[in-house]
């Protein structure tokens, strides 16, 4: 055999076991035992324990359950801090979402983890990333009332996103508006929240407010009815 042709055919199959493994590896599907191992491991804050699964296993840090759930989601919810920095310094995906569309962001900032939302909008998180009901990370911060959540979101947020509408028409300051969260309320109409947005049942931050009667709902109306 000619000596180019060697070479073409040496080539040929080192580029054929390059696309094989590429495909074992985007196929590969972690056990799911190993997967509730380190949900487990998450969820009692075992953070040795997590690091040893993933010594063994790298790929878990990416892995999902039948949800769509990952280990970096969950410590996200459970405000997990010193897992949460493992798992993305171990290549967790920050915008890895479930079969609902809910990412770590939405999570940490509907659990008021701080210092996890600071981190993933460090490692790119999507600031306006919805989920299967339209909403984004900031609905959810500003229902709860995490007023430093929602200044580190409004931070890195397009200037669209204060006033984004989820499926059924509300708006980050209708959902806060709505659970009587004065301060956060105050701080979205400052940030440019209209305060004359409608739902699709056409109701106002205001409207919403009074129905509810939740928190501090008497101020937030006052905050509400000073708006021109």
């Amino acid at each position: 055999m000619p000596r180019s042709e060697g070479r073409g055919v040496s080539s040929y199959q080192h580029i054929t076991r390059g696309l094989l493994a590429g495909l074992l590896a985007f196929c590969w599907e972690a056990p799911a035992q190993d997967i509730e191992e380190l949900f487990r491991a998450v969820q009692a804050s075992r953070t040795e324990a997590a690091q040893a699964l993933l010594d063994q296993y790298p790929e878990l840090s990416k892995a999902g359950d039948r949800r769509g759930h990952t280990a970096l989601l969950r410590a996200a919810y459970l405000k997990r801090n010193d897992l949460a920095n493992l798992l993305v310094a171990r290549g967790a995906d920050v915008n890895q979402a479930t079969t609902r569309g809910t990412t770590p962001l939405h999570a940490a900032s509907y659990a008021g983890a701080s210092e996890i939302v600071r981190l993933l909008l460090a490692n790119q998180a999507q600031v306006d990333r919805l989920d299967a009901g339209g909403r984004s990370p900031l609905h959810w911060a500003a229902w709860r009332g995490f007023s430093d959540i929602v200044e580190s979101l409004l931070s890195q947020a397009p200037s669209t996103l204060v006033n984004q509408r989820d499926s059924i028409g509300q708006s980050a300051l209708h959902m806060a508006a709505r659970s009587g969260q004065a301060v956060v309320v105050e701080q979205l109409l400052q940030k440019g929240a209209q305060p004359g947005l409608v739902d699709r049942q056409n109701r106002t931050p205001l409207d919403l407010c009074r129905e509810g009667k939740h928190g501090h709902w008497e101020a937030v109306e006052k905050l509400l009815q000073a708006q021109p």
